[in-house]
């Protein structure tokens, strides 16, 4: 089709089929790179959030047990699933009614290198020091600025994997 202008016809303005082929091809292939780009910034949103609840739990717990004088701390029950422990009666068992606060699961699963081992307990005393040292870590594959957390004597640290060491920040 085109438009007559003086006998001659001449072509509409307009892109070729193959042109927009090739427009249509390559804004494909940018949305694809941009939602895999999503989603690594996603999990990795989601790694480091995990981590920094869980020290803000830790410490918070520690300012607890300085607070109230007593033990209080964090149980790991499976790797997505922890728990805050207060020893309210005192009796050194956190097995009682009320004495340990289910968290919400966590989406990561978290490994607990511990210096004692079989203690899923991280317990702070009366004047915030733990008895049991480690390492608190999520597996990170999409470049997380925190993935873990180290646990000493009298403070905790969080930090990043390197080289299978925590490296705190």
């Amino acid at each position: 089709m085109g438009a007559i202008k003086s006998g001659i016809i001449k072509p509409w303005p307009g892109f070729t089929m193959l042109e927009l082929l090739v427009v249509i091809a390559i804004v494909g292939v940018l949305v694809a790179m941009a939602v895999i780009n999503y989603e690594n910034l996603s999990r990795k949103a989601k790694i480091e959030s995990e981590i920094k609840t869980l020290y803000s739990d830790l410490m918070k717990q520690r300012a607890l047990a300085i607070a109230r004088s007593r033990n209080v701390g964090i149980r790991l029950h499976t790797a997505t699933q922890y728990s805050e422990i207060d020893d309210r009666n005192e009796d050194g068992d956190f097995g009682d009614t009320g004495e340990a606060i289910l968290k919400e699961p966590l989406k990561n699963s978290i490994m607990w290198r511990s210096q004692v081992p079989d203690n899923d307990d991280i317990v702070f005393s009366s004047s915030g020091i733990t008895t049991d040292t480690g390492t608190i870590s999520i597996q990170n594959n999409v470049g997380a600025e925190y993935d873990c957390i180290v646990i000493h004597f009298a403070r905790t640290n969080i930090g990043r994997l390197n080289n299978g060491q925590c490296v705190a920040k």
